[in-house]
């Protein structure tokens, strides 16, 4: 899959966040609230299995310092952005709240997983999973650089690492009582993780025709099959449907392509901020919501959609002004 088409499949899957949290509003009830109470797990699954992906495409092409990468980048600026929406949200909702300065910072820093406190943001746990992990990630990578001399098959002990480490993780929400949000649909960054290191062998094993058919009806058959008659007690019933379409996704993306959905390849470059801005379009407009469901809808999806594009584009701006900024720096220092 190329970089456009994940980033199409995240603006699909934004939407879909978004719909869930409007059914959730309303009060959808019957097979249409059981279908809506899965939506949500499927999209964030679907995230992950999307973001994992590009996190192990992206150290494929830089495999001696990828690590650097994800501590020195990309959980800093995960972490900036998760604090900034946290403060939107703060001025929006919590300035004359009356809370002590330690519960607000607690919440606005997003420390709030290790003191009990409500989120600043009730749907930034999404960020919170994506960092820890992003950490456990970037840990084995550099685990596996300090002993390669002792490590034959560097794919595969990262790909098991990452898989204790997961359930590890797992299992640690559950004894230790943390919000099980914490790890909705977790498993399927798992298998993103396994996706992109063997995605040559799998592609190649899913190029024949009768196995891409066979894997195909079978993926499509399970989704019912799990949905309305399986009861799991193991996992959720949500965390094995986000599974099965995400490997649905591998399948189809072995004879289709996205790449020329403008719509949801916009979206999808603004994802990030849709997912964090939605709700708080959803508090304003909640009044529209319960007169009128559609208008209402279109209200909150409109809105969202703009505020993300204008957070996403200044944060660009001032992503590229500190790049600048950086680069005279470091020119100044060779002179």
């Amino acid at each position: 899959m190329s970089k456009n088409e994940t980033d199409i499949l995240k603006g699909f899957f934004a939407l879909c966040v978004i719909l869930h949290h409007l059914g959730q509003q309303n009060g959808l009830d019957g097979i249409f609230g059981s279908i809506n109470g899965c939506l949500g797990g499927i999209a964030v699954g679907a995230f992950f299995f999307l973001s994992s992906y590009g996190l192990v495409q992206s150290y494929l092409k830089d495999k001696a310092n990828y690590y650097k990468k994800i501590f020195l980048v990309k959980i800093p600026v995960l972490y900036l952005i998760q604090v900034s929406i946290n403060l939107i949200y703060f001025l929006c909702f919590e300035l004359n709240s009356g809370l002590s300065l330690t519960n607000i910072l607690v919440r606005i820093f997003n420390f709030d997983i290790f003191f009990g406190f409500s989120r600043m943001n009730g749907y930034s746990w999404f960020i919170t999973t994506i960092l820890f992990v992003y950490l456990a990630f970037g840990f084995i990578l550099l685990l596996s650089k300090l002993f390669k001399k002792y490590i034959k098959k560097n794919s595969l002990f990262i790909a098991i690492s990452f898989t204790i480490s997961i359930f590890i993780s797992y299992c640690l929400v559950v004894a230790l009582n943390f919000d099980t949000l914490y790890i909705k649909s977790i498993f399927c960054f798992l298998l993103g993780i396994w996706y992109s290191l063997y995605y040559v062998e799998i592609n190649k094993f899913l190029q024949n025709k009768k196995v891409y058919y066979l894997s195909l009806i079978t993926t499509i058959a399970l989704i019912p099959i799990f949905f309305f008659f399986v009861n799991v007690f193991v996992i959720s019933i949500e965390h094995t449907i986000s599974l099965l379409i995400c490997v649905l996704i591998i399948i189809l993306s072995q004879k289709m392509t996205v790449e020329s959905n403008k719509t949801y390849l916009f979206l999808g470059k603004i994802s990030l901020a849709i997912y964090l801005l939605q709700l708080i379009w959803i508090y304003y407009l909640h009044a529209q919501l319960s007169i009128d469901i559609f208008t209402g809808g279109i209200a909150v999806i409109s809105t969202t959609i703009v505020s993300a594009y204008l957070y996403t584009s200044i944060y660009n701006v001032i992503s590229k002004s500190v790049s600048k900024l950086k680069n005279k720096f470091i020119d100044k220092r060779r002179i």
